[in-house]
């Protein structure tokens, strides 16, 4: 889907907390500033500092909706060492119980009772990358993530970092774009923090068009989202669970 919370990319700027004061800390962090003041100039580097800090606080969301539809074929091969592939019901829940993958047994069950499915890169037995993808309504968080079935939602990315910058993020993308149109979906829908310049571009260079954006302020448990013009029509939103009478009377 859209990344939506999709693709969830940890590239954003890391700010340390109160109690982090070594150099060991902001060394990484200056030259991650500095890396993007190079990349994408200091208006973006300010916004996404700024994005960063606030969430230190708040969850404050701006999230760019995006949609592929075409394979790009510069970006399908990859060194000859690494494996693409669907990971098994099996490999799902080994992988999950190491930590260093991003997710539990508990998400992978979840993921599994909604048929949805996780397509990575693998070097020999170590996951290297790999993203979800689903053909119903997404739970993010608390949100539900509505989009059009015909197309797939790609979501719960990640890239192990001692495999960043090796641009396996994009051919993953690429090449479950090109598993999913093989079955007749239209293609991909995922959301972009807006902040993530990293993403977007490389969005961008995949050719992906940016179609509608989300805002989401969320205090405790009460959240504000708001769908822009446009996505009715496309028939995409984010919006609080329906509260059916079942949940209700589990609540009591």
């Amino acid at each position: 889907m859209l990344l939506l919370f999709a693709e969830r990319d940890t590239t954003s700027l890391p700010l340390r907390s109160p109690n982090q004061r070594t150099s060991d800390t902001m060394e990484p962090i200056a030259t991650r500033i500095r890396d993007s003041i190079r990349q994408f100039g200091v208006a973006r580097t300010v916004y996404e500092v700024f994005m960063t800090a606030i969430n230190l606080c708040v969850d404050f969301r701006i999230i760019k909706v995006i949609k592929r539809e075409m394979v790009n074929p510069d970006y399908l091969e990859s060194d000859e060492a690494f494996q693409w592939r669907f990971l098994d019901e099996s490999q799902m829940f080994e992988l999950a119980r190491h930590p260093d993958n991003h997710f539990t047994e508990s998400f992978v069950q979840t993921a599994l009772e909604k048929g949805d499915e996780c397509y990575g890169c693998f070097d020999g037995e170590e996951l290297a990358c790999f993203g979800w993808y689903s053909n119903k309504p997404t739970d993010d968080e608390g949100q539900i993530f509505y989009f059009d079935p015909d197309y797939i939602y790609g979501y719960a990315a990640f890239t192990h970092p001692k495999y960043r910058r090796r641009g396996l993020h994009t051919i993953r993308m690429t090449r479950a774009l090109r598993e999913y149109l093989d079955r007749g979906y239209k293609g991909l829908v995922s959301g972009i923090y807006s902040h993530n310049f990293r993403s977007l571009r490389s969005a961008t260079r995949l050719g992906a068009q940016d179609i509608v954006y989300i805002v989401m302020l969320k205090i405790g448990k009460h959240a504000w989202i708001h769908n822009s013009r446009g996505c009715r029509e496309l028939g995409i939103s984010l919006a609080k669970p329906v509260a059916t009478r079942e949940t209700v009377l589990a609540g009591r």
